[in-house]
């Protein structure tokens, strides 16, 4: 892995994204998504009822980064200037040349291609940058459109954790999924 990766922050771009890094003025975003039940259905986590919770989650955020174990991005329409959604890549493991992502869009920019984008630049990143061997993500089974998202993008499923994680009152299985760089080769 490329620590170096690590002494300036990357901005990213995609067709129609500016994917950029997460500050704290992008209260907004995180709220917007984390506060809309629609948009958790597959996220183990109570919708946010308030900007506190959000300012928390942004504060976790901003912190990994500065720590040096994340990159969290906000995705920007180039067209408008309006965020849309976020992700990251995070818990690096600089020892297994490792990362998981994980990323978001907010409703209202769903099935419009803006994820694949966004993942797209934000893998290329992890291969050819970072220098990562594999990128893992976390799922909630039955989220079929990650799934598809994932599978597009050269992910294998790897194993299925069974009650893994608990939100609004019940346990959800996760399915985790990887994306060995060696097997698709740094093209």
């Amino acid at each position: 892995m490329n620590t170096l990766v690590f002494n300036h922050f990357p901005k990213l771009e995609s067709k129609r994204l500016l994917i950029r890094e997460m500050t704290n003025n992008d209260l907004d975003v995180i709220y917007d998504f984390n506060s809309c039940a629609e948009s958790l259905k597959y996220v183990a986590r109570e919708p946010f009822t308030n900007k506190k919770t959000a300012q928390d989650k942004l504060s976790f955020f901003l912190k990994t980064t500065k720590n040096k174990s994340s990159f969290w991005w906000v995705f920007t329409l180039k067209e408008t200037g309006k965020d849309i959604g976020y992700g990251g890549l995070f818990n690096f493991c600089t020892s297994t040349n490792k990362a998981e992502v994980g990323y978001g869009i907010i409703k209202k920019y769903w099935n419009k291609g803006y994820m694949s984008e966004a993942l797209h630049e934000i893998i290329h990143f992890g291969i050819h940058t970072a220098k990562l061997h594999k990128i893992a993500a976390v799922i909630l089974d039955g989220n079929i459109p990650s799934i598809k998202l994932l599978e597009k993008n050269g992910f294998k499923k790897e194993g299925h954790l069974k009650d893994h994680s608990y939100a609004r009152g019940k346990y959800f299985d996760e399915i985790i999924y990887g994306l060995i760089i060696d097997e698709i080769e740094r093209k």
